[in-house]
């Protein structure tokens, strides 16, 4: 069979040059026949699906980069006049070796026009299997850990393709396109009404996560007077009281705990009269704790962090300077974050605040002054429809007290078989911690056998250890039932 062989010289100068040549062998003709009559003269300047100079002995090695056209005399004249100096080839020269320049693989060759629709369909598809994978879950499985609402996620299967009759999935719209542009407002709009948003703030959608406001909250308010309160709770708000001590002085305002299990009263709370805010956590995932109250703050702003309790209980707005929430827990996949700033609150940024987390930026170019994921805030809406239709605000609180009680009754009944460390009256709704205090190896064989069950993502932080249960917007009441009886008949078969 007749091959054709490619050897590549190295030669060294003032820099390393590759130069591919090539030989035929004594036979010709054979299955590379067609691909050798397409190349011809012309260069073939590298190999690899990414046109990457790496050497092979097969001249089909997958997509070769070939030059579009054979070199001509007058091109390799302007190719020699540019080694001397690039800066005295006039436009048109430099305008000529850069159409020369161009190159074309076989693929093109035989597709010249429609190779993407290929792989945009293939990513389409990788996409959609995704989502029926994530369907199965809904159906066959116990996820207890931000599972997804299955009904949500059919409404998505059924337009990811085609969108409202638009022929073009979400993902392929343009972001300042009418069709998106609509559902984007649309977003806002639901949002505005669920939670009965006052006019005087803005919702902006901003990339970045919970992490990233940690930052932008800080860079955004404490500039009015150089200091903000800290309420540390738990490991996301300390997280974000270490953050902001780089933009300005941050308070604690009572002594940070070792451990995590409760809120101090806020009589124990040393409020900075002077502080641009008074920062606080609202459910801490990793400790299991959640605020039963509003703290009073005679007027100094409050930020909240709701990332892991945003829409599961009634909230007024107006008694908050900024609201800030990412997805992914409760209203969306990961990858967008809701923020609900008071506008008094806007435009005092500190001056190195980069744009893409200035709030000011933001509300001027309603969130898209960036490209923003917009598949992401789609599937938000959808979920937004989704809890309007299912009792709004009230109907989540209502749902998700008894799935939390439904938890903390095994663990009393269990008669101290297994443990809650958090203090009674902020234990979370959201998510449970626990321990089995009678043996640590239970621990293990309980996780194992919940997972042979379909309950999987039970084990608790790795800072804090011990199983964790946690119950957001989308977990089901016969999820967590399934999950209370299977913690009765684990804790009876020890005893």
């Amino acid at each position: 069979m007749a091959s054709r062989m490619m050897a590549i010289a190295v030669r060294n100068s003032t820099k390393t040059q590759l130069s591919l040549v090539s030989t035929r062998s004594a036979s010709s003709g054979g299955q590379y026949a067609e691909q050798l009559a397409k190349i011809g003269n012309r260069d073939i300047v590298g190999y690899g699906w990414n046109g990457e100079l790496v050497y092979h002995d097969r001249v089909d090695y997958p997509m070769p980069a070939i030059r579009f056209k054979e070199n001509t005399p007058d091109v390799m004249a302007l190719r020699e006049k540019e080694k001397s100096d690039w800066k005295k080839l006039s436009i048109q020269e430099k305008k000529a070796l850069y159409r020369a320049s161009f190159c074309q693989t076989f693929a093109e060759m035989k597709y010249p026009s429609g190779e993407w629709k290929q792989h945009i369909g293939m990513a389409l598809i990788a996409a959609s299997l995704s989502i029926y994978v994530s369907l199965l879950m809904g159906l066959f499985g116990n996820n207890l850990i931000s599972c997804f609402l299955y009904k949500v996620l059919l409404q998505v299967q059924n337009q990811l393709l085609d969108y409202g009759g638009s022929g073009m999935s979400v993902m392929e719209m343009s972001h300042r396109g009418a069709t998106y542009l609509k559902i984007h407002e649309d977003v806002i709009k639901r949002c505005r009404d669920i939670l009965k948003v006052p006019d005087n703030y803005k919702i902006l959608l901003m990339p970045g996560g919970g992490t990233g406001q940690f930052s932008a909250v800080a860079m955004n308010l404490m500039g009015k007077t150089g200091c903000a309160d800290y309420a540390v709770t738990g490991a996301w708000s300390a997280k974000a009281f270490k953050e902001a001590q780089k933009y300005g002085k941050a308070n604690l305002v009572f002594p940070k705990a070792e451990k995590f299990t409760t809120i101090p009263n806020q009589s124990e709370w040393k409020l900075d009269p002077n502080a641009s805010y008074v920062y606080y956590c609202d459910n801490e995932t990793v400790d299991g704790v959640e605020f039963n109250f509003i703290p009073e703050t005679n007027g100094v702003p409050i930020v909240c962090d709701m990332s892991s309790n945003f829409m599961s209980r009634p909230v007024d707005v107006s008694k908050f300077g900024v609201i800030y929430a990412g997805a992914q827990k409760n209203v969306g996949p990961a990858g967008i974050t809701v923020v609900i700033v008071r506008e008094d609150l806007i435009g005092h940024a500190l001056p190195f605040t980069p744009s893409i987390l200035d709030y000011a930026a933001t509300a001027k170019d309603n969130s898209i002054a960036n490209t923003p994921p917009t598949f992401c805030i789609y599937v938000m809406g959808q979920v937004f429809e989704w809890l309007q239709r299912k009792g709004g605000i009230e109907g989540m609180a209502k749902h998700s007290q008894e799935k939390s009680q439904l938890i903390y009754k095994a663990i009393e009944d269990s008669k101290g078989f297994y443990f809650c460390p958090v203090d009674a009256k902020c234990r979370s709704r959201m998510n449970v911690p626990f321990r089995i205090t009678a043996n640590v190896d239970y621990e293990k064989e309980f996780l194992e056998k919940a997972e042979k069950q379909g309950m999987m993502q039970l084990k608790g932080h790795r800072s804090v250890g011990g199983i964790r249960a946690s119950l957001y917007n989308a977990v089901t009441l016969e999820n967590t039932e399934t999950l209370a009886k299977f913690m009765r008949e684990f804790y009876e078969s020890k005893n």
